[in-house]
C-alpha cells in the first residue's frame, strides 16, 4: 500500500519564457528548489499553475519534464508528485489522468469541469467515474469556489468516495472551507484518508488544528511553509503561528495582485527566468518595490 500523501505539497506555477511559451529548463529549476525546500510533494498544473492557459500537450510534456527531473534527485529527497488532471470534459480529465499513471506520478488531482460552472450535481460523480476508470492512481478532488468552481457538499464528496475506493483525498477551497475541512473527516472518516487545505495557506495552522493532512499551495514560500508544518507537528504551534504571521504580507498582495506575486518571487530568488503570465496580471513598479521589501524582510527565514 502506497504511504499516504501528507504534508506541504508545493504547486509549481508555469514559467512562460520572454515570447509566451512553456520554459520546460525553469520548470525543472522550480523542481530541484521545492526538493532543496523541504516540500513533501509537488503539484502540478492546476489554478496557481495556471492550467486553464495550457494546451492539452503542455500539460502532458510539463508533467514529464517534472517527473524526470525528480527521477535524477536521490530517492530520500524526492517530493512526491500529484498532476492536474482537470478537463473540460471527462474524456479529457481521463486522458490526463492516464498518463500521470503512465509516467510515474503518485496521485492526481481533479476539480469538476472548469469550464462548465454551476453543473448539475448529478453529472460530477460521472466525470469522476470516467477519471477512476483511466487510473490506479490516488485521486485528489479538489472543492474550489469562485468562477471556475463547482462548489460540492460534504456528502456529494464522501459518497463519491464510497462508491470509487480511488477517491482518497480532497483539496478544501470552497466556502467556510476550515469548516468544510473538519466535515470532511468526520463524515468521511474510515472513508478519505486525507483533506488538504489551500488557499494560498493563510489558515495552515487552523487547518492542522482540524485536521488536514496537508496543505496545497504555490510553492514560492514552500520553504516557510514547510518550516510552519515542522513547527506544530513538533508541538510549537505559537512558533507556528508566529512563522505563519511573517508570510502573510507577501501572500497578501498575491491575493491583491494575482499570479505575477509568486511568480516575481521565484524569479527574485533565482528560480525562474521570466516572471509573466498569460493571464496578463498586472503588476507596476510600486507592487515590486513593495514586494521586494517583504522579501527582505523575509530573508532570515528563507532556506533556499
Amino acid at each position: 500500500m502506497p504511504p499516504q500523501l501528507r504534508g506541504i505539497y508545493g504547486i509549481m506555477v508555469t514559467p512562460f519564457d520572454a515570447s509566451g511559451e512553456l520554459d520546460e529548463e525553469s520548470l525543472r529549476s522550480e523542481v530541484r528548489f521545492c526538493a532543496k525546500a523541504g516540500s513533501h510533494g509537488l503539484v502540478w498544473p492546476v489554478s496557481s499553475s495556471e492550467f486553464q492557459m495550457l494546451s492539452h500537450d503542455e500539460r502532458k510534456r510539463g508533467a514529464e519534464a517534472i517527473m524526470s527531473e525528480l527521477k535524477k534527485l536521490p530517492a530520500a529527497k524526492r517530493p512526491r508528485l500529484v498532476v492536474g488532471t482537470a478537463g473540460v470534459n471527462a474524456r479529457d480529465a481521463a486522458d490526463l489522468s492516464a498518463h500521470a499513471e503512465k509516467i510515474g506520478a503518485d496521485g492526481v488531482i481533479a476539480m469538476p469541469p472548469f469550464a462548465t460552472t454551476n453543473m448539475p450535481k448529478g453529472e460530477i460523480p460521472a466525470y469522476y467515474k470516467r477519471i477512476a476508470e483511466a487510473t490506479k492512481l490516488p485521486i485528489v478532488v479538489q472543492n474550489q469556489g469562485g468562477p471556475t468552481g463547482n462548489v460540492m457538499s460534504v456528502e456529494l464528496i464522501v459518497q463519491m468516495a464510497r462508491e470509487m475506493p480511488s477517491i482518497q483525498y480532497v483539496k478544501e477551497e470552497s466556502g467556510i472551507f476550515t469548516h468544510m475541512i473538519s466535515g470532511l473527516l468526520a463524515k468521511g472518516a474510515g472513508v478519505l484518508k486525507g483533506v488538504f487545505g489551500g488557499s494560498g495557506g493563510y489558515y495552515l495552522v487552523q487547518e492542522m488544528e482540524r485536521g488536514s493532512c496537508g496543505m496545497m499551495s504555490s510553492c514560492h514560500l514552500v520553504d516557510l511553509q514547510v518550516k510552519v508544518w515542522d513547527l506544530f507537528h513538533q508541538g510549537d504551534v505559537e512558533g507556528a503561528r508566529k512563522m505563519l504571521l511573517q508570510t502573510l504580507p507577501v501572500q497578501i498582495l498575491w491575493l491583491q495582485l494575482g499570479l505575477r506575486i509568486p511568480k516575481e518571487v521565484l524569479k527574485l530568488r533565482g528560480v525562474i527566468k521570466h516572471a509573466g503570465t498569460r493571464r496578463g496580471d498586472n503588476v507596476d513598479e510600486t507592487d515590486l518595490k513593495e514586494l521586494c521589501f517583504w522579501l527582505d524582510y523575509l530573508k532570515p527565514q528563507l532556506t533556499v
